[in-house]
């Protein structure tokens, strides 16, 4: 293979296109944070659920 010429090294994207990377990866770190926020709800309430009927069965 041939050396490589200045104008066809890898270069950074340009400031433009960094933003927009960098825009795709909070939406996806952000739809990432929903889901656990919900599992970690769903959980909450679960147990909250668990420990109802374990005192239900303990009066009962």
């Amino acid at each position: 293979m041939r050396p490589l010429k200045r104008c066809e090294e890898a270069q950074a994207p340009s400031r433009g296109k960094r933003s927009h990377l960098r825009k795709g990866t909070a939406v996806i770190n952000q739809k990432r944070m929903s889901y656990t926020k919900r599992t970690l709800f769903i959980r909450f309430i679960f147990s909250l659920y668990l420990s109802h009927l374990q005192r239900l069965a303990l009066i009962g």
